[in-house]
């Protein structure tokens, strides 16, 4: 059986589908990624490694994947939100996102990160050059970058890409 098409997988996928554009219409519009869309999602990552694990060949480490690369987003957002550098949101939005895309494909984790990592750095370079503000709000505003969008896009340009023909 693919990963692809494991039902909680594809039930997964639908629910990213889903939830992807009001969260980041939410995010880019008030810097917030609610739990209400987020939470939801690691309940059906939850779910979903764990169907892929029980129902795996034996010696598939399928599900030992999905969890290194959800850790591993977990560590690395997590110590970017303790240096102040992500909210919390972006940290379980990355985690979920990592999760997701490594019961897709190996290669989709990859692509996530090269791809959220451009998108991300495009943001930051507009918001820094201050397009659409006066000099002023450019020296008194505070740099606050809305994430999940790159981090959204960079998912289903991951997710399609590796998605089989």
């Amino acid at each position: 059986m693919s990963i692809v098409t494991e039902p909680w997988v594809l039930l997964l996928l639908a629910y990213l589908a889903a939830v992807s554009v009001p969260l980041a219409l939410t995010d880019a519009r008030r810097l917030r990624l609610p739990n209400a869309y987020v939470v939801p999602g690691l309940g059906l990552l939850a779910c979903s490694v764990l169907a892929v694990t029980l129902r795996a060949p034996p010696g598939s480490a399928a599900g030992a994947a999905a969890l290194a690369a959800s850790a591993g987003a977990a560590a690395v957002a997590g110590g970017a939100w303790a240096a102040g550098m992500l909210g919390m949101g972006d940290v379980k939005l990355a985690v979920l996102l990592a999760g997701a895309s490594s019961l897709t494909d190996a290669r989709a984790p990859i692509l996530w990160c090269g791809t959220t990592g451009v998108l991300a750095a495009a943001g930051v370079a507009a918001v820094l050059s201050g397009a659409g503000r006066s000099t002023e709000e450019r020296a008194t505003a505070a740099v606050r970058i809305p994430l999940g969008p790159p981090m959204l896009a960079a998912f289903w340009f991951a997710i399609l890409t590796c998605l089989p023909p």
